[in-house]
């Protein structure tokens, strides 16, 4: 065919008849295409739908799905809340961006065996209260990040929640061009309205507590791990609510502002406190120690730890002891490392009068002949003695400053057998020992050679849990 003709062909009303005719069937195939293309998508939720059923059916005939709700929900929180690694220092739970700890995927998981096992995982708010929500706080907090711990916090409801922070070496990571930038100095407010928290815990290893706006009044468990002694003891004081508190946090005061800028402060309820203070002290300036103590009013505190990283040489025997006018309740009291000598020690018992239990641990200075001479008691005296009510004794590593034979004399002093050394009134000057462990070995030395440990034996047959190494 010459071009000539090519182009009348082309051109002719013949061949737009045929052109038309071909768009025509185009459009009908891409309509039938489409009709089949949602009939395939109705199918396919169709064929969901009956494989939702017929698990369900399958499900009810099967042991597990003849329980009744009540139980198979017990039987998660087992399966939730069972840490995969026996190991007490390695947590079992954790929620960081890009993963999730054993709980949360846990939890996940059951959601997705079946919609009556989802139903009943997101009807379920214990399963997602305790142990579930960690956040590491680092550069690359992503809006789906945020929502999915919104999402958490919602299905905890109404049950209080338990959440751990952590910062740690990452947060210097450069942010991916898809993240939500966390400024260093930007404060962190997606847990400011949490209404139902209740347990918090903060681990960080850079300064992080004063970027954090958390509802502090309503928590009642806070563990603390950070370089700001400051806004450690800012926190802990807007706790009013608190039951049981540690904090691991420096010595010294990182502020411009005096120690003495807040008023004492009573929280009411707190019964356990565990104070940990880390790194070399700077002697001129505020001590950390006494600055901590300086507001702090626990009239229902009972148990009290304080280690002081063998950086214990400054006491704040003043501060201390206005600490103890305002919490007269310590009955277990144990100081750590620490360099304080036995007659600040001896100040700290006096004011210690519901004292039940003493534990000293790796403290070279605490103990000497003098400490054990005033502890012992003397039925003659006149002076009142030292921790009335005490009943169990720990000295582990406390050095070689003092003789075994005061020693014995003290523990002799305070112990009797049943019925002796009581006042008219069928009570005693002082309580009787239970428990008396002392460790001062090396393993070079046994301190404790065998003539004292038979001597004591005596002790032991009558019922005192003696332990001399």
């Amino acid at each position: 065919m010459s071009l000539i003709e090519s182009n009348l062909l082309f051109g002719s009303s013949r061949f737009k008849n045929v052109e038309n005719r071909v768009q025509s069937l185009i459009e009908v195939a891409e309509a039938n295409i489409q009709q089949l293309t949602t009939q395939i998508g109705e199918l396919t939720r169709m064929r969901e739908r009956e494989m939702s059923v017929l698990a369900t059916l399958c499900l009810m005939i099967l042991p597990i799905g003849k329980l009744p709700p009540e139980l198979l929900v017990e039987i998660f929180k087992i399966v939730v809340h069972t840490p995969l690694i026996d190991d007490s220092n390695m947590p079992s739970w954790g929620l960081i961006p890009g993963d999730s700890g054993p709980a949360l995927q846990k939890v996940l998981r059951l959601s997705q065996v079946s919609p009556y096992w989802r139903q009943l995982v997101h009807s379920t708010p214990q399963l997602w209260a305790e142990g579930v929500v960690g956040v590491n706080l680092n550069k690359e907090l992503t809006d789906r990040y945020l929502d999915g711990l919104d999402t958490l916090l919602t299905r905890s409801s109404p049950y209080p929640i338990s959440m751990s922070i952590g910062r740690g070496s990452d947060i210097s990571a450069a942010p991916s061009k898809s993240s939500q930038t966390l400024a260093l100095s930007d404060p962190i407010l997606v847990f400011e309205s949490s209404r139902r928290l209740r347990v918090f815990t903060l681990d960080a290893t850079v300064s992080t507590i004063r970027l954090l706006r958390l509802p502090w009044l309503q928590l009642t468990h806070l563990q603390l791990h950070d370089a700001s002694l400051v806004g450690c003891r800012t926190a802990l004081l807007q706790c009013g609510n608190l039951i049981w508190a540690k904090i691991l946090t420096s010595y010294d005061w990182d502020s411009p502002s005096p120690a003495t800028d807040s008023p004492v402060t009573i929280l009411p309820f707190l019964s356990t406190l565990d104070l940990e203070f880390q790194g070399f002290p700077n002697f001129d300036e505020v001590h950390g120690v006494e600055a901590f103590f300086l507001p702090l009013a626990l009239p229902s505190l009972k148990t009290l730890v304080l280690e002081l990283d063998m950086n214990g040489e400054f006491w704040p025997t003043t501060a201390f002891t206005d600490f103890q006018s305002r919490s007269l309740n310590i009955e277990k009291f144990t100081l750590c490392y620490s360099e304080v000598d036995s007659q600040k020690l001896i100040t700290l018992l006096r004011h210690s009068p519901a004292l039940t239990t003493l534990g000293i641990k790796h403290c070279k200075q605490c103990i000497d002949n003098d400490f054990l001479d005033v502890f012992r008691w003397d039925h003659t005296a006149t002076s009142s003695p030292l921790v009335p009510k005490l009943e169990n004794l720990s000295l582990i590593n406390v050095g070689f400053s003092f003789e075994s034979g005061p020693l014995e004399a003290a523990i002799r002093s305070r112990w009797w057998k049943d019925g002796e050394q009581r006042l008219s009134d069928g009570s005693a000057p002082v309580s009787r020992l239970k428990v008396v462990s002392v460790t001062r070995t090396r393993e070079d030395h046994d301190y404790f050679g065998n003539d004292i440990k038979n001597r004591m034996q005596e002790l032991v047959d009558q019922g005192l849990h003696l332990y001399l190494a």
